[in-house]
């Protein structure tokens, strides 16, 4: 059967229902085997199957079965504590029972377990040695090992262990401090304890130490001189072994101490400067801290030194005196013994010196050049810098220099004016002076100057030609550049320059009329100025125009005869032409004119005839309305002709009056 294991009770009460237990002190098969005598408790009882001690080992020895000692390295109850690490020996071995190391400790470690390390103050094997008195710090404290002092040594010791004063030329703490090698003596020893040579310092370096030069005042055996006041720098510095100013002498005094002043002739920093050669006086002598010298200085040279000429801009004794702001260049220098200037001067201003202005009549770079003598003014004075004439120039002559005629297209004062844009030639040029155009005036201008049209009544080139005295209009004016009348032309006169009388056929204001196409002659001419033909009318035509037929009951040339007092009906009239009564003649008078009786027989015949002629009587009188109504056709396309005639006429001779004239000609 299967045993479980849970616990002793447990397999007591399972064993001692199947079979009787191995006697206590015995366990294994057929309990042949024996609890070890180490097992802990009173009995030293172990597990009858595996002999494991039922309450543990005693202290020493391995469990389970507690019949052997513990292994190497371990001890204590149950085997469970190492040895010490520290036990001497090859395997740090140690009793099983108490740790007690058999070998003893390592150094500095505490017998018997070794698990502690030596107390303060002791170290060593066994903690069997003091740490040295001299080890720093308030408990002296070293290492338990080697003895070597925790805070090192006090000043003057030798470490690790301290308990040697420091080997000579060292000192201080740890004795890591070397003696000044500027300590005196052959061996260079010092005080183990501050460093403090034995014998002094070598020159130049500052006691008790002498690892340090001379402090930055003094110099010398214990630094016992001073540097001088005169060295130069901020802090007066020299030389720790010998005195030598550092930054060499302050100005006037001789290195190499700097405990003098220059010698005569010499100046400055470590009196390195020689005074000026153009110092005044026999000796040249100067001061031995600036260098001014002590008489001034020689014409042309800048005090104090006097060892550069003056500079730019002075010139004179002591460079009192400045250089005109006039000297020409850049910094208006000049020289500087006598004050010319180097460059010459500014436009304007007289040489040597460039103080003073150029005088009259004078202008220009060291006014070489002379004013214009067309400068207006009593002096033709000018500008002493550009020359510009000062009070202008005189007519005809252009500013500012006033030393050229006016340009072309300019004339007058300042040539401020324009030629006229009407003077004739391509470039309408006129006389610099009164401005008279040179090639007299384009048509219609007024010379000489050319910019005015034609006074009163003159026209054309030059207005050389008088305007037309016939043209209409109070003052004979014409237009300026053709000679066209403003007003037209009087009665009888051609346009448009109307210096012509109507030509043939044509009369009255402008030739606008026509002559009448019935005066006698072979072209129908007429007056001119009335229109009157000028040889008679046709037969049966009014004067002076013969434009209109007789007047009634008059007819013939010049309308001078009168229809006969018998011409029948009403009015007795007849015909304008011939004077042939109209409606024939009253009884007893011959026709056509019926100015003569008529005799017997005729009359006669006439009297047979009556009855005849009262019945064509009607016929004869509607022949008449007819013919009547025919010549008031002719007459009437007639006068219509004749005013077209004229219209065109006026539109020809018109085409140069204004809009408003011709319009009043029309209407008229």
């Amino acid at each position: 059967m299967l045993l479980t294991w849970g616990n002793a009770d447990k397999a007591l009460v399972v064993l001692n229902r199947q079979q009787r237990l191995c006697d206590v002190g015995s366990y294994g098969k057929d309990c042949t085997q024996s609890c070890s005598v180490y097992c802990a408790g009173t009995n030293s009882t172990c597990s009858p199957f595996d002999g494991s001690c039922n309450q543990g080992c005693e202290v020493g020895y391995q469990p389970p079965l507690c019949d052997q000692e513990c292994y190497h390295g371990t001890y204590g109850p149950g085997c469970t504590q190492p040895c010490s690490g520290q036990c001497a020996g090859q395997n740090n071995t140690c009793s099983p029972f108490d740790g007690t190391c058999y070998h003893g400790c390592d150094v500095g470690f505490q017998t018997p377990l070794c698990d502690k390390v030596c107390d303060i103050g002791i170290y060593g094997l066994n903690c069997s040695q003091k740490c040295s008195v001299h080890c720093a710090g308030p408990n002296n404290t070293c290492s338990p090992i080697n003895g070597s002092c925790d805070q090192g040594c006090e000043v003057g010791y030798q470490p690790p262990l301290c308990n040697q004063e420091c080997a000579s030329g060292t000192y201080g703490m740890n004795c890591t401090q070397e003696c000044s090698v500027h300590c005196a003596g052959s061996n260079n020893t010092c005080s183990p304890i501050d460093g403090s040579c034995d014998q002094s310092c070598e020159v130049g370096y500052q006691p008790p130490i002498c690892d340090k030069v001379c402090d930055i005042s003094s110099y010398g055996l214990h630094c016992a001189n001073y540097c001088s006041v005169h060295c130069d720098g901020l802090n007066k510095t020299c030389d720790p072994f010998d005195g030598t100013c550092d930054q060499g002498c302050k100005v006037g005094y001789q290195p190499p101490l700097c405990d003098q002043e220059c010698f005569n002739g010499t100046f400055g920093s470590d009196c390195r400067q020689t005074c000026s050669a153009h110092c005044a006086g026999p000796d040249d002598s100067c001061s031995p801290f600036s260098g001014s010298c002590d008489l001034g200085c020689e014409v042309g040279f800048h005090p104090p030194l006097c060892d550069e000429a003056c500079p730019s801009g002075t010139y004179g004794l002591g460079c009192t005196e400045a250089c005109s702001v006039h000297c020409a260049g850049l910094n208006n220098t000049c020289s500087a013994f006598n004050g010319s200037c180097g460059e010459g001067c500014e436009v304007g201003y007289q040489p040597p010196l460039c103080d003073q202005v150029c005088i009259n009549g004078t202008y220009g770079s060291d006014c070489t050049h002379s004013c214009s003598v067309h400068c207006a003014g009593l002096n033709n004075s000018c500008n002493s810098f550009d020359g510009s004439c000062e009070k202008g120039c005189n007519v005809g002559y252009q500013p500012p220099l006033c030393d050229k005629v006016c340009s072309v297209g300019k004339y007058g004062l300042a040539c401020a004016q324009n030629c006229s844009s009407h003077c004739a030639g391509p470039n309408n040029t006129c006389d610099p002076f009164d401005g008279s155009c040179d090639q007299g005036c384009e048509t219609g201008y007024q010379p000489p100057l050319c910019d005015q049209e034609c006074l009163g009544a003159k026209y054309g080139l030059d207005c050389a030609t008088d305007c037309s005295i016939h043209c209409a209009g109070p003052s004979n004016t014409c237009d300026s550049f053709d000679g066209s009348c403003y007003g037209g032309c009087e009665v009888g006169f051609y346009p448009p320059l109307c210096d012509q009388v109507c030509v043939n056929g044509t009369y009255g204001k402008d030739c606008a009329e026509t002559c009448s196409d019935h005066c006698a002659g072979p072209n129908n001419t007429c007056d001119p100025f009335d229109g009157s033909c000028k040889r008679f009318c046709e037969s049966g035509y009014q004067p002076p125009l013969c434009d209109q037929v007789c007047l009634p009951k008059t007819y013939g040339r010049g309308c001078s005869q009168n229809c006969s007092a018998h011409c029948a009906g009403p009015n007795s009239t007849c015909s304008p032409f011939d004077g042939t009564c109209d409606q024939g003649c009253e009884m007893g008078y011959q026709p056509p004119l019926c100015v003569k009786k008529s005799n017997e027989k005729i009359q006669k015949v006439m009297n047979r005839t009556d009855s005849n002629e009262s019945r064509n009587f009607v016929w004869i009188c509607v022949v008449l309305v007819i013919a009547a109504l025919v010549v008031i056709a002719v007459i009437t396309m007639v006068v219509i002709k004749r005013r077209l005639r004229r219209s065109s006429l006026l539109i020809q001779g018109d085409s140069s009056l204004n809009g408003t004239d011709a319009l009043m000609m029309h209407d008229k």
